[in-house]
């Protein structure tokens, strides 16, 4: 994983447009993002298991001139397991008594954060650019943009973006069940 993070910042300085990081919202990590980004060309198409759009409804209409929208949508993923605790001596339930301190040891030596389990999804909201206009890493239900995020959807006013929404239950930042996608994208139009 470390030479994939190496890959992806030669990359983000030199190959292609630069586009903006994603945010990461609830216990979402940049280890996680570069996890499921390695895996979205596998992504399963299934209904069932992928996070499923609520709002905005498909085909709504919403306006840059409001207040920032809250995007949500629901999961099998999230609804059928409980998120295992994360933070300082986060660990799986079947690890050893020193997991913790060798998760602390690793955040402090390193400065890396601690490995997460539970439900993450990756939301791209594209646009006709080459950079989605804004992505979000989150182990939560819903997302509300920040004023940066916010001001990147207001550079699309008049278009319709898509969401592309990537799920996973990860243990310990590795992906066992998933990913999984939706079989049809949610477009919403961007009003002036």
């Amino acid at each position: 994983m470390r030479s994939l993070l190496i890959i992806t910042a030669l990359c983000a300085a030199g190959c292609g447009p630069k586009c903006p990081q994603p945010f990461y919202d609830g216990e979402a990590t940049d280890e996680v993002w570069a996890v499921l980004a390695d895996a979205k060309g596998r992504a399963n198409l299934d209904d069932a298991k992928a996070a499923q759009i609520k709002t905005p409804m498909r085909g709504a209409t919403v306006s840059v001139a409001g207040a920032k929208p809250a995007f949500g949508w629901t999961s099998s993923l999230s609804a059928q397991r409980e998120n295992a605790p994360v933070g300082f001596g986060a660990r799986s339930a079947h690890a050893g008594v020193g997991a913790g301190l060798a998760s602390w040891l690793t955040q402090t030596v390193w400065g890396h954060q601690a490995p997460i389990t539970g439900t993450v999804h990756w939301l791209r909201f594209n646009a006709d650019k080459s950079c989605p206009l804004a992505e979000v890493v989150t182990t939560l239900n819903s997302w509300t943009p920040n004023d940066t995020a916010w001001a990147q959807f207001k550079t699309a006013s008049g278009q319709s973006p898509t969401i592309e929404a990537i799920s996973a239950y990860v243990t310990d930042n590795r992906i066992t069940e998933g990913p999984f996608k939706p079989t049809i994208a949610v477009s919403f139009t961007l009003a002036p």
